[in-house]
């Protein structure tokens, strides 16, 4: 796949049906942008961020959507850029922190936090979706070239019922969320692969309410 993705791409894949064929596509292209052009990335999520607070007129609830569905979005195009364009890591916990409870990025407190090394620890990001995505599977690991991670429903674990409710099969959690980082572009890849997949789970979640 070419390394040059436009928002036309990107527009075009999120106006498809996004079923099982077509969510791996728009997640492999958000993640492309964000790994070649992190600043494209974010100029494209401060973009839909205008947009959708004037769609929003105001609405209290549909500001604070868009409000998330921004803060998600940053944060994933911050765990998965390369080494040198990296915010620090105990920022990127604190903000995951935030975002775990249901604060936003906006909070300067944030900066402030004491939270664990999410970014940096196995142990802290495996905890973090257990956190924030009771009842999911997780797979990870690491090879030589890269870190990998998978976040999804574990519709047949002890959960199941509740998920299903939760987290209705729609061709895309069933597929669940996915991301895979060289090694080269910087340390810890594999907690971020976690971190950016369930990130991913939790933009999903935000969609639907």
């Amino acid at each position: 796949m070419s390394a040059i993705v436009t928002i036309e791409d990107l527009e075009r894949i999120r106006g498809a049906d996004m079923t099982v064929v077509a969510f791996p596509a728009f997640e492999q292209i958000r993640s492309l942008v964000a790994r070649t052009n992190p600043a494209v990335a974010r100029g494209a999520a401060q973009d839909r961020l205008f947009a959708d607070l004037a769609l929003a007129a105001g609405d209290p609830a549909a500001t604070a959507r868009a409000c998330r569905r921004a803060d998600l979005r940053r944060v994933e195009i911050e765990l998965i850029a390369p080494a040198s364009d990296e915010t620090p890591a105990f920022v990127l916990d604190a903000v995951l922190d935030l975002l775990a409870h249901g604060g936003c990025i906006r909070d300067e407190a944030a900066a402030l936090r004491d939270v664990p090394a999410y970014t940096t620890s196995l142990d802290a990001a495996r905890a973090y979706v257990a956190r924030v995505l009771p009842g999911f599977y997780l797979v990870s690991g690491s090879c030589g070239a890269t870190g990998h991670a998978s976040v999804g429903p574990d519709y047949d674990g002890p959960d199941g019922e509740r998920l299903l409710r939760e987290w209705p099969r729609d061709g895309v959690a069933e597929v669940g969320w996915h991301e895979e980082l060289s090694h080269s572009d910087g340390p810890h890849r594999e907690p971020r692969a976690i971190l950016a997949a369930a990130v991913r789970a939790l933009a999903h979640a935000n969609e639907r309410t």
